[in-house]
């Protein structure tokens, strides 16, 4: 095996956006997984995806809130034909603008499907991932590429030390000679060829959260990311480490922001399997990992010849950076050399994963940044257990149940309370649930998880439930019913509700309630309203992220109109309230033209059926 290590720079044209893609949502690694080659990366400048994101989710996550650990990742594929002569198509992350032209994108797309194969499904096969996606391209020079990426949702039963199956995706690869050049799936061209390189190419950036941290351009926040290469498992991976360019900061290590850190994980990928070469090297041959421009300054272009170089480990020669460019990892493993004469196929199995300390512990601040070391052996464990499944054909051994549809969360008012109780209701569909691979019933009962802090967790478990619990479930409707009477008012609240078994498994958080949900007060036959936080002072206080700047008005009639102004009597927002459950409003300091407002006393009317009141509001800032 070649080894290099280079802290230099590729240039590379501007980036070409795919024709399609899907997208794995199903475990703690969510990935956006194109029809092209490309993995990761944005779909335009105004839509963000999943680009190895750790934790993943919610769908339609801002950049700034995302958790991603990769600007963008693909595929190389360079060899020589019968003339000695080189080719090198390029099937992500970059278009290097080859030959002189820049742009050059050099695969025509074959399909891509998602597949759901959800445990507890009537047509389940265990020996699949839970969801799959399948895409297919082929290159000018007609080799053709069949990956089929999977995920699984089932958790480990301690947090990094026991690892489940939710922390990786498992991408099998097939490469074979068709001679298609433009995927019409007809062969156009005859050429067998020698000394071929197979490249999987990741530009994985731990970093991304420093945006939020120094408002840094996108270049100049990965000067703290640490490659490392581990050949017991053919790992390649990257975190985030203290940034030379903030002066060794110590709230960078992990970026630390407001008391969170922000990236825990290490992130990477290594070899599941791989075809023997025709030399009978060890694989992968080439391990490449330098630094690469993630912002053009100038535009440099690599020729096939350079780029096939590399990819084959015969060369490190790549373009110096202008002075004061910064940095962003680009990791490499090249897989050959392989013989592919017309109708030849090669094999390779890459996984792809991330783990790092709990979101727990990440609510810990700088007194949890002497655990993020823990991340590496989390990771390293994560990637032993997807050699795990591989070996095993991907069937285990013992599966968790599968975790039921949430049916509502919804707020249902009880006589006599103020504070109206959280309710979740789900069905008796899994009750029955035979495990594929022991063939038992093991069932056992439900678990329900709630996060006052974000769709992502930490969660705490509020209720452990047997099975047909007569305090719970209701077998005339076939419904089990919890009320979450701990809510407090104002705060948001995410739900998870896991099946368990007589074995300790549970089932992944996979019903997860996209946007949090409000403990609220009911209506009001009386004009007694009230603001909190009143003061406001920098913050809300309240827990749930995205509503630190929220100010909530109770104690509303179900029908009212909330006008709020400044000290001089300028119209600032008007908010019409109609809801017959609830007597609360929040407002999030913005004015009706979006812009947020400064410090300063504001005043306030509400006018309604039953009457008027008014008061004034205090934002400290």
């Amino acid at each position: 095996m070649k080894r290099t290590i280079f802290i230099l720079l590729l240039f590379f044209g501007s980036v070409v956006t795919g024709d399609d893609y899907r997208i794995h949502e199903r475990s703690n690694l969510w990935e956006t997984i194109w029809d092209n080659g490309k993995i990761g990366g944005e779909v335009s400048p105004s839509e963000t995806n999943p680009s190895m994101d750790w934790p993943g989710g919610p769908p339609g996550i801002d950049e700034l809130s995302q958790r991603s650990y990769l600007k963008m990742g693909g595929v190389w594929i360079g060899g020589k034909n019968e003339k000695d002569s080189i080719f090198f198509d390029e099937c992500g992350p970059y278009a290097t603008g080859q030959e002189g032209a820049l742009n050059t994108w050099t695969t025509h797309s074959m399909g891509i499907e998602r597949i759901e194969n959800f445990n507890g499904s009537s047509d389940f096969d265990p020996g699949e991932g839970e969801e799959i996606i399948i895409s297919k391209w082929t290159t000018k020079n007609g080799i053709t590429v069949t990956r089929k990426s999977m995920v699984w949702s089932y958790p480990g039963k301690r947090w990094g030390l026991r690892p489940g199956y939710n922390n990786f995706i498992v991408t099998d690869y097939i490469f074979k000679n068709t001679g298609d050049t433009d995927g019409n799936g007809i062969s156009d061209i005859e050429r067998n060829y020698q000394d071929v390189f197979f490249g999987f190419c990741y530009l994985i950036q731990p970093s991304s959260q420093d945006k939020l941290l120094h408002g840094w351009g996108s270049g100049y926040l990965d000067a703290d990311d640490v490659v490392r290469y581990d050949s017991t498992r053919a790992l390649l991976y990257a975190y985030d480490s203290i940034s030379q360019a903030a002066g060794g900061a110590s709230f960078d290590y992990g970026n630390l922001y407001e008391g969170e850190i922000r990236t825990p994980g290490y992130a990477g990928f290594a070899k599941l399997y791989s075809d023997p070469s025709t030399d009978g090297s060890p694989q992968p041959h080439t391990v490449f990992y330098a630094q690469s421009i993630e912002r053009t300054y100038t535009l440099l272009q690599m020729g096939k010849r350079n780029l096939y170089y590399i990819l084959s480990g015969d060369s490190a020669s790549i373009y110096m950076p202008e002075e004061n460019c910064w940095l962003a990892p680009f990791l490499l493993q090249g897989y050959g050399p392989y013989s592919l004469e017309m109708g030849d196929s090669v094999h390779i199995v890459i996984v792809e994963a991330v783990h790092g300390i709990s979101p727990q512990t990440c609510l810990g601040g700088s007194g949890s940044q002497q655990y993020l070391k823990d991340g590496h052996k989390y990771l390293t464990r994560s990637v032993d257990k997807a050699n795990e499944i591989f070996n095993n054909n991907y069937y285990l051994e013992d599966y968790p149940p599968p975790a039921p549809d949430i049916v509502e969360i919804e707020p249902i008012p009880r006589e006599g309370e103020l504070l109206v109780p959280l309710v979740l209701t789900w069905d008796d569909s899994f009750d029955d649930y035979v495990d594929p691979a022991t063939g038992i019933q093991d069932l056992e009962g439900y678990k329900v998880y709630r996060s006052d802090y974000y769709y992502i967790g930490p969660y705490v478990e509020l209720a452990s439930i047997p099975k047909e619990d007569p305090d719970f479930y209701d077998s005339y409707t076939g419904r089990y019913t919890f009320p979450d009477t701990t809510v407090e008012l104002g705060h948001g609240y995410f739900y998870a509700v896991v099946a368990f078994d007589s074995s300790g498994n549970e089932s992944g958080k996979t019903n997860r309630n996209i946007e949090a949900v409000y403990a609220i007060r009911p209506p009001s036959t009386q004009l007694d309203v009230k603001v909190a936080p009143n003061p406001f002072k920098r913050v809300s206080g309240w827990t749930t992220t995205g509503d630190e700047y929220k100010l909530m008005f109770y104690n509303l009639p179900l029908k009212c109109t909330i006008r709020i102004f400044t000290i001089s009597g300028d119209l600032v927002r008007e908010i019409h309230h109609d809801d017959p459950n609830s007597g609360c409003e929040f407002w999030d300091q913005f004015t009706d033209s979006r812009m947020r407002v400064s410090s300063g006393v504001y005043l306030y009317s509400v006018e309604s059926d039953i009457g008027s009141t008014n008061g004034t509001i205090l934002i400290i800032k």
